[in-house]
C-alpha cells in the first residue's frame, strides 16, 4: 500500500504542487525567505498535462490571493497554461465574493501585512 501511495504522489506531482501552495499560503519558502520564484515553479505545473485541472485551479486561485490581484494580461497566460475552461475561470473570479482582490493594475504593490516567523520543526509541505 505504501508503494501505491507512492506512486501517486510522484506522479501527481504533490511535493512540487505543495511546495508551490505552501509558498502563496504561507508567504514565504522552506527557508523562511519572501518567494522570488514562484511563477517560475508555477508555470511547468499549470503546463503539465498529468496534474488535475483542479490541482491547477487551486494554484492559480492561491496565486491570486497570494499577489493579493493579479493584472487581467497576467491572469489570462495563468489560464491558457493551465487550459482552464470558462466555468474554472469564473471560480477564481469570483473570490472577489469572498472580498479577495482578483485583478490588479501592474503598478500595485502588495502591501505586507505580517512577518511569520519559520518554525524548525516545520516540515517543507506542512508549514501551513
Amino acid at each position: 500500500m505504501a508503494e501505491t501511495c507512492m506512486e501517486l504522489f510522484e506522479k501527481r506531482q504533490l511535493a512540487a504542487v505543495a511546495s508551490v501552495e505552501q509558498c502563496c499560503s504561507t508567504g514565504m519558502t522552506a527557508e523562511g525567505r519572501t518567494p522570488k520564484s514562484i511563477v517560475e515553479e508555477m508555470v511547468p505545473l499549470l503546463d503539465d498535462r498529468t496534474l488535475s485541472t483542479s490541482d491547477k485551479l487551486r494554484i492559480v486561485a492561491l496565486y491570486v490571493l497570494y499577489r493579493d490581484g493579479v493584472p487581467d494580461e497576467d491572469r489570462r497566460r495563468l489560464y491558457q497554461h493551465a487550459k482552464l475552461a470558462l466555468h474554472e475561470m469564473d471560480a477564481v473570479k469570483n473570490l472577489i465574493h469572498l472580498a479577495a482582490n482578483v485583478t490588479k493594475d501592474s503598478g500595485e504593490k502588495k502591501k505586507q501585512l505580517f512577518k511569520q516567523t519559520l518554525d524548525e520543526n516545520a516540515y517543507d509541505i506542512s508549514r501551513f
